[in-house]
């Protein structure tokens, strides 16, 4: 289940999708024959200010976090599963797992489970734009690493976009970092998840950029990845 960033129209969106798709299919091991569901949710730009429609976006990819545990509530338990996008995807990829697991998103609840159990997913995140923090015990969304057997997480410490990520929150530089940023604390790779998560510093190939040509775009990326989306 692939989910994109901000500010891609929806035509744009599964354009995108084929070309990743195609990419996957290159990449991924013979046997391994898959379906992939392209997520597109509204992100059109808000206004001229950059800030107000990054705050709006935030709050959006969450809330469309709901929708997401919905979908992959549907499916049958045994179904493997892996979920990967870049920026505010990982976002809502995060809240809809922290979700499954019987968290909350906002105030909302899966109330009614079609499937309650079922196996742990793989994830993939590519310049995730959500607090580093947010995945710790007790935070957040602390319970979405108990939905999860594997997880990638892509670091760089270069990125522009994301070097500005705590002013989304206050205009003084005091605001939390992004896990795109800095990566998963030290608290959060302890313990039961602490062997689930990989980090890969990435900054040597994309540089300073944050946009997803250099991600999903880039065949040395999704080539690194495709393995951890598949489990080879």
């Amino acid at each position: 289940i692939y989910v994109h960033e901000n500010r891609v129209s929806e035509a744009e969106s599964f354009r995108r999708a084929i070309k990743v798709f195609q990419q996957l299919s290159a990449f991924a091991p013979p046997e391994k024959r898959f379906r992939m569901i392209a997520v597109s949710w509204p992100t059109p730009r808000i206004g001229h200010r950059q800030r107000p429609d990054v705050q709006i976006k935030a709050q959006r990819s969450e809330v469309h976090g709901f929708y997401l545990a919905w979908l992959v509530d549907q499916i049958h338990p045994d179904v493997p599963i892996s979920l990967f996008g870049d920026s505010y995807g990982p976002r809502m990829i995060t809240a809809s797992l922290h979700c499954l697991a019987g968290g909350s998103i906002r105030g909302q609840y899966l109330s009614q489970r079609t499937n309650p159990t079922r196996r742990p997913v793989r994830a993939v995140f590519m310049a995730a734009a959500l607090d580093a923090h947010w995945l710790s015990p007790g935070q957040r969304y602390g319970l979405a690493l108990s939905q999860v057997e594997h997880m990638l997480v892509t670091v760089n410490p270069t990125d522009e976009a994301l070097r500005w990520y705590p002013r989304m929150y206050t205009l003084l530089p005091k605001g939390a970092s992004a896990l795109g940023y800095v990566g998963l604390p030290s608290r959060c790779l302890g313990g039961e998840n602490g062997g689930k998560v990989v980090q890969w510093n990435v900054s040597c190939i994309v540089g300073r950029t944050h946009s997803w040509e250099v991600y999903e775009g880039s065949s040395r990326i999704m080539q690194q990845i495709t393995p951890h989306l598949f489990g080879a």
